[in-house]
């Protein structure tokens, strides 16, 4: 299957990339998923700028892919051409651009008519569905942002908290075999280096790690005094989510399922 991407920093004449989620979401995708181009930019066709944005042109340059994927590009004419002949859009929202707040009314409409004008939605956020859903039929999926994390993967991985508490590190150890472990507390865990709890040296021993590890997502019961611990250190927070699921690899993997499922 052949993809094309269509991304909104094609609209600024040289800043390819500028805008955050286009890199996320779209050239960062690009980079690790074969299938899906992200070349459609004036700077890479043999055009002036207003022809390569023409409708008839579009048409041109999008004719021998399967499925076009438009981000933050809200082109309803392009969207219902492109149905019109058999091909697959898929809106692709990491803001709620079809809001009054988040976008003017010519933004919004544009925004409401593209969708309207689509196979599938895919979101960066779980509230979307939601507001889709009052009034959207067909398929709405959730992929969120994710980045290519190879190189600042850390190495070493520092849980702390009181005993009774460990459980939220224990049953991830299989998983997090790949890192060393620092556990500061009253009671050492097996697998793990064990760091006696001392009060005046905790904060100097919590920074000789890479990064914070802090189990499960923040338990709204639970006080978030270790995660607002490690901020005010100037640490980077891991959870079991962050650790699985930060890689682009599983986005490339979530948006191969949603183009098997449309």
């Amino acid at each position: 299957m052949k993809i094309a991407i269509k991304l909104s920093d094609s609209y600024k004449k040289g800043k390819r990339g500028w805008h955050a989620s286009c890199r996320i979401r779209g050239h960062s995708l690009a980079k690790h998923w074969d299938e899906l181009d992200d070349i459609f930019y004036p700077e890479y066709f043999k055009q002036t700028n207003g022809e390569f944005f023409e409708l008839n042109n579009q048409l041109k340059l999008l004719k021998d892919y399967d499925a076009v994927i438009l981000h933050k590009t809200y082109e309803y004419e392009l969207a219902r051409e492109l149905l019109n002949r058999g091909q697959k859009v898929i809106v692709d929202l990491s803001d709620p651009d079809y809001l009054l707040g988040y976008s003017n009314t010519q933004r919004a409409g544009q925004c409401l008519m593209t969708i309207s004008n689509s196979t599938a939605c895919v979101v960066n956020n779980k509230l979307m569905i939601d507001d889709l859903k009052k009034g959207y039929d067909r398929p709405i999926f959730y992929i969120p942002d994710r980045i290519k994390t190879d190189f600042i993967k850390p190495e070493t991985l520092v849980w702390f908290g009181h005993s009774d508490n460990a459980e939220s590190l224990i049953k991830y150890l299989p998983e997090l075999k790949d890192y060393k472990i620092k556990v500061i507390s009253d009671k050492p865990i097996e697998g793990t280096e064990f760091i006696p709890y001392d009060p005046d040296t905790i904060d100097i021993e919590i920074r000789n790690a890479d990064a914070v590890f802090l189990g499960d997502r923040l338990n709204e019961y639970k006080s978030p005094n270790r995660y607002l611990t490690a901020v005010s250190l100037g640490m980077p927070v891991y959870t079991i989510e962050a650790l699985r699921d930060f890689n682009i690899k599983e986005s490339v993997r979530e948006w191969k399922e949603v183009m098997t499922k449309i």
